[in-house]
């Protein structure tokens, strides 16, 4: 039987869900649509590169559709290692919208200099209730309250990675709520350190970085800003909106790698 094209499984959707295909283009872009729609094409986005990274005869890169019970994840994509069979998980999320800045700071050991910062929008979709938070507990040894207290914020077991892409940081919205790509003076010239002279190439600029790396613990500067968190320098859950930083030159600097080091940090 030969495999539908994509036009035929397009027309297949819509009728499935009585979509009308005329005006599926409107739809598409409709404000309230169309974060979402990109957040979920950035995790076939996600897929597609790092399969065309690592070799099909070494790894296997999916999508897995799960729906996730109370306390579960959702997997957005999964990498199997297959000479050990050993499985990584990786959660996609956008660069926080139009949160882009250039700041003098100090960063880890290194003298007070300027940097370029974008914040990564990590949060859950859904948060935790009265049910999931009691099945969390007993998953990660927490109190109930402790997940209640962070609700929206994951903990560095519930995958391996976080994969974001920077387009987001450089689209602001319209008067109608429309999506537009809308870079300053400021991230023009950071766009051309790194290569980017469109949404397109932005997009395609991802970066990795460990779970782990990412929680809020005393060896890095992450802090949390939760109320009613007892334990702000230390509770172990990723921020919202962790921060990444590139040099003046547009390096990203650690923990956060270009996914095309994805390899070694596989190691």
């Amino acid at each position: 039987m030969t495999p539908r094209t994509w036009i035929e499984r397009l027309q297949a959707v819509c009728e499935k869900y009585a979509i009308s295909i005329e005006h599926l283009d409107y739809i598409l872009e409709d404000p309230k649509v169309i974060p979402m729609i990109r957040g979920k094409a950035f995790e076939f986005a996600v897929r597609d590169r790092i399969a065309a990274l690592l070799s099909e005869a070494n790894y296997n890169v999916s999508n897995p559709f799960i729906n996730p019970q109370a306390g579960s994840e959702k997997l957005d994509v999964l990498v199997h290692r297959l000479s050990d069979s050993k499985v990584f998980s990786l959660e996609c999320k956008l660069a926080k919208k139009g949160d882009f800045a250039f700041k003098e700071m100090i960063y880890k050991a290194l003298p007070k200099q300027p940097f370029y910062r974008i914040r990564v929008k990590c949060m859950r979709s859904r948060t935790l209730g009265e049910k999931a938070a009691e099945v969390m507990a007993k998953r990660t040894g927490l109190t109930k309250e402790e997940h209640l207290i962070h609700s929206d914020q994951y903990l560095p077991k519930d995958f391996d990675f976080v994969v974001t892409t920077i387009a987001n940081a450089f689209f602001q919205t319209d008067d109608e709520g429309y999506f537009v790509w809308q870079p300053g003076e400021r991230a023009e010239k950071f766009l051309s350190l790194i290569g980017v002279d469109s949404p397109t190439s932005a997009f395609d600029k991802m970066y990795i970085a460990r779970s782990y790396d990412l929680r809020v613990a005393s060896e890095n500067s992450f802090k949390c800003t939760r109320k009613k968190c007892d334990n702000k320098e230390a509770c172990g859950f990723i921020p919202n909106y962790p921060e990444m930083y590139f040099d003046v030159n547009g390096k990203v600097l650690a923990p956060w790698y270009t996914l095309e080091s994805i390899e070694t940090l596989l190691l």
